[in-house]
């Protein structure tokens, strides 16, 4: 784990110091936002390198969409005919517990998340959060998940150390009353 990267490139590629493992070079990069909104802005960004195969995926894509993460850097050249070296996945949290991809050796957390919230006891609303503990743990362990990997947490330990242990569960964040209405 590394808190709040600093990449030093004139040190051959130090982050904090730490010199970056050879073991971690050759894979897929998973950067994980809040919210489909930071997902498209980071993929137009990531897609200025023609070296990298960037693969957005969030629960709003179509399914068919969504198949490049999951495609190595091999079949995606020899589908699209170009020149990548590298994946990089951008996700929302969809990718913190629900999907598992192969060959992805750097994990980059943002430290926040979108989830609803009960306001003024009627309307759930959608908000950006830092996520908990567990949730920066769950995260980093989807780096190595089939390889040897490593977590870069954008933010620093302080900051992690003073997050909440755990999420708060959905059914004490939200109004029930539209699912109880459902229901019947």
């Amino acid at each position: 784990l590394i808190y709040r990267p600093v990449l030093d490139i004139h040190s051959g590629g130090r982050f904090n110091g730490v010199p970056l493992d050879k073991k971690y070079i050759g894979g897929d990069i998973l950067v994980i936002v809040e919210g489909v909104e930071s997902v498209d802005m980071v993929t137009q960004e990531l897609e200025k390198n023609p070296q990298l195969a960037v693969c957005p995926i969030h629960s709003k894509m179509a399914k068919c969409d969504a198949d490049c993460a999951f495609m190595s850097v091999d079949q995606l050249k020899e589908m699209f005919g170009e020149h990548y070296t590298r994946k990089v996945i951008v996700s929302t949290n969809i990718a913190e517990t629900a999907l598992t991809f192969d060959g992805v050796t750097i994990v980059v957390d943002s430290g926040l998340c979108r989830t609803l919230f009960n306001e003024y006891g009627r309307v759930n609303v959608l908000k950006t959060i830092k996520t908990s503990q567990s949730q920066s743990k769950q995260r980093a362990g989807r780096a190595g998940r089939t390889q040897p990997g490593l977590c870069l947490h954008m933010f620093d330990e302080m900051d992690h150390a003073g997050r909440p242990r755990f999420s708060v569960p959905e059914t004490k964040r939200i109004a029930l009353q539209k699912f109880f209405l459902e229901i019947l």
